[in-house]
C-alpha cells in the first residue's frame, strides 16, 4: 500500500528533524536526542503554518528555554528586552513591567499597534534605530563593546544599547538579549540584573558572541540547545543567573 501524501510529508519532516537533532548531539549525550524529540510536534506546527511571532506571543527561542521561562517568571518581575515581538507579549502576560527597545521601524509600528489596542500600559516600548557614527566608544571599554551589528557597517547602536543605563543597578529580574549589538548589550545589561536575577542570550552558539559570553563567566548558566519555532536548524540560548 502506498503512503498517503500527509504520511509522506510527516516522514519527510520527521526524518529532517531527527537528522538535525542527531548532528547537534555529541555521542556522549545521545540521551539529549530523545529528550528533544518531545518538541517535534511544536517544531512542525510553527514550521508548516503561517504564524508570526507577534500573533503566537512567544519568544523566538528554543522550546526548552521557553518552557524554562514559563516556570521562572513571576508576577512581580521587572523585565528588560533588547528586541521585541512575541516575547514582549509573552513577558507582559506574566510580569508587572516590560521595557523593550526595537530598532526596526516597520516591526516597531506593528508591535506598537497591538500594545495600544490591548492597552498594555505596563509595557514601555521604545524605538531606537541605529545612528551615524559621530563618536568613539569611551576609552577603557573591552574591545567587544563596539556598539556595531552585522548589516550596519557605518552605523552605531549606541543609543539602543545604552537605553538600559537610565535604570539603577540591580533593577531587573530578567534581561533578554535577542536584538542587535548583543555583545555590547551583555556588557551594559550585566550590572542592571538584580542579585539572583537572570540574563538571557539567544543564538548563543554563534562565534561572534564568544567574547560577550566570556564576560559572563562569573555567573552560573544553563544552556538550552535544540529546536525552536520558525527554524529548521537547531540553535542555543543561555540563561545566566547572577550570584546572590
Amino acid at each position: 500500500m502506498k503512503a498517503t501524501a500527509p504520511k509522506k510529508e510527516f516522514w519527510k519532516l520527521f526524518s529532517m528533524y531527527a537528522g538535525i537533532a542527531h548532528k547537534r548531539c555529541p555521542r556522549s549525550a545521545l540521551h539529549r536526542l530523545w529528550i528533544r524529540l518531545r518538541y517535534y510536534r511544536a517544531w512542525k506546527h510553527y514550521l508548516t503554518r503561517d504564524i508570526s511571532p507577534a500573533s503566537a506571543r512567544i519568544p523566538w527561542i528554543p522550546f526548552e528555554c521557553l518552557d524554562y521561562l514559563k516556570t521562572l517568571l513571576r508576577p512581580e518581575f521587572r523585565v528588560f528586552e533588547y528586541g521585541s515581538g512575541g516575547s514582549t507579549f509573552f513577558f507582559a502576560a506574566r510580569t508587572r513591567n516590560v521595557v523593550s527597545v526595537e530598532h526596526n521601524p516597520e516591526w516597531y509600528e506593528q508591535v506598537s499597534r497591538i500594545i495600544r489596542r490591548e492597552n498594555l500600559t505596563h509595557c514601555d516600548y521604545h524605538f531606537l534605530p541605529p545612528t551615524e557614527r559621530n563618536e568613539k566608544p569611551s576609552p577603557g571599554l573591552p574591545a567587544f563593546v563596539n556598539y556595531t551589528a552585522d548589516g550596519y557597517p557605518d552605523l552605531t547602536f549606541l543609543d539602543y544599547v545604552r537605553a538600559i543605563d537610565v535604570f539603577p543597578d540591580g533593577h531587573f529580574d530578567l534581561v533578554s538579549v535577542d536584538g542587535r549589538a548583543r555583545n555590547s548589550c551583555l556588557f551594559h545589561a550585566k550590572p542592571k540584573v538584580k542579585p539572583g536575577g537572570y540574563l538571557l542570550l539567544d543564538n548563543a552558539e554563534r562565534e561572534e558572541y564568544s567574547e560577550g559570553k566570556k564576560w559572563m563567566d562569573d555567573w552560573s548558566k544553563t544552556e538550552f540547545d535544540g529546536p525552536g519555532p520558525w527554524g529548521e536548524a537547531f540553535w542555543q540560548a543561555i540563561i545566566w543567573r547572577r550570584p546572590r
